[in-house]
């Protein structure tokens, strides 16, 4: 999941004594199109990020389908609190 954004081809800005912009990495996930579907565009990300600063949020969630993945962690770290001093 990501914002299509032109993050991987940030190289082209890279400076000489970093590398310059002839280093570079392709990324897999681009290459195969296993993001396809799972990207969301600039602009309402942009507007979300706006919006959640204004609110002074302490998290922005871009995709609804990382709320499992937050919900699983959440909890694993409850059930840490339990073995707690």
């Amino acid at each position: 999941m990501r914002v299509t954004t032109k993050i991987d081809e940030s190289y082209r800005n890279r400076p000489a004594e970093l590398g310059g912009s002839e280093t570079h990495t392709v990324y897999a996930d681009k290459e195969s199109g296993s993001l396809e579907g799972r990207t969301l565009p600039v602009g309402p990300v942009g507007d979300l990020v706006v919006d959640a600063i204004r609110r002074y949020a302490l998290y922005i969630i871009t995709h609804k389908k990382t709320e499992a993945y937050i919900k699983r962690r959440f909890d694993r770290i409850t059930e840490a609190v339990t073995h707690a001093l």
